[in-house]
């Protein structure tokens, strides 16, 4: 059908890019900055971005250093900000790239699995979308996210056929500021690692330096945050410090029993016993306050975790 591979992926690449730009171009005027239509994620992952660009630190108030949002996607956009400036139609192009982008990494990943029909097909797939195209259109950590795990997922694919060392490296390094943006990436250092101790056992080919590699590196590229919010909490956070939040948001009263939220989620600010949260000396402490407070719901609501679910 198409004459080269490389040509394909130029289309799926060039296809994606215009979904996603004429979805922007009909949905946001790309001239102002993140509303919330997306909630209070875009607003601050926007702020935090403007303020480490002009070299005022990971905070959203003057002084007060903050790790609830993870940091690898407000650093990235730092990075566009310190460049070009807080220009809203060049991030808004930024999104989109990173979208087509994550399109051809699902063909390529697809290919490596399948067959070309199937991968293009996946690659189609992703490509229209509606949620993944969306991304494109508020400040969306997953924008980020998505390339950073297609990308490690492919090299780790292709690792796995022809055990290239620098493939592996570069596979960890996403993967690792995949975590950094998504800390719930984590969870894919211990799936990664079964597969590969699996494909050197059924190979009888043992590289235990490689498999240290994927350990080790991925947990490098996080560590230096870490240690910067011990620095700033004196406390072990090793990503983001809304966990808690994430936990009491998804699963309380609300969300079970009134319809607009069921299996969604609600702000802790309109949750019951916010004032023990407030009482909290400090964001990570609020985070435990609100860890605790979903966790006992839980606890006492087991029969009905399923309708969260729907």
């Amino acid at each position: 059908m198409f004459k080269s591979k490389s040509r394909l992926l130029v289309i799926i690449f060039v296809a994606a890019f215009l979904l996603r730009l004429l979805a922007v171009v009909a949905l946001r005027d790309i001239h102002a900055g993140p509303t919330r239509a997306f909630g209070a994620d875009g607003i601050e992952f926007n702020e935090l971005a403007y303020q480490v660009a002009l070299g005022h630190g990971y905070e959203l108030q003057p002084g007060h250093p903050t790790s609830f949002r993870a940091p690898g996607f407000p650093l990235f956009l730092a990075g566009v900000y310190f460049l070009a400036g807080q220009n809203y139609p060049l991030t808004y192009v930024v999104f989109c790239l990173l979208g087509a982008a994550a399109c051809v990494l699902t063909y390529l990943v697809a290919l490596e699995m399948t067959g070309p029909k199937m991968a293009l097909l996946a690659a189609a797939l992703a490509a229209t979308y509606i949620n993944a195209i969306y991304f494109a259109v508020v400040f969306a950590s997953e924008s980020l996210y998505l390339v950073c795990f297609g990308l490690s997922l492919w090299l780790f694919l292709r690792y796995l056929k022809n055990g290239s060392s620098w493939e592996l490296l570069i596979c960890a390094l996403s993967l690792g500021w995949g975590i950094l943006t998504r800390p719930f990436a984590l969870l894919l250092l211990p799936l990664f690692g079964c597969v590969l101790l699996w494909n050197m056992w059924k190979s009888r080919r043992f590289r235990f330096g490689q498999a240290v590699m994927l350990a080790v590196i991925p947990l490098a590229v996080v560590a230096p945050w870490t240690f910067r919010n011990y620095e700033v909490f004196h406390q072990f956070v090793p990503v983001a410090n809304n966990g808690g939040s994430g936990i009491y948001q998804g699963n309380n009263d609300r969300v079970l029993n009134e319809p607009y939220y069921m299996g969604s989620w609600i702000s802790t600010t309109e949750l019951p016993y916010r004032n023990l949260i407030v009482a909290e000396p400090d964001e990570v402490s609020h985070d435990r306050e609100e860890m605790h407070l979903g966790v006992q719901w839980i606890k006492g609501h087991l029969r009905s975790m399923p309708l969260l679910c729907t």
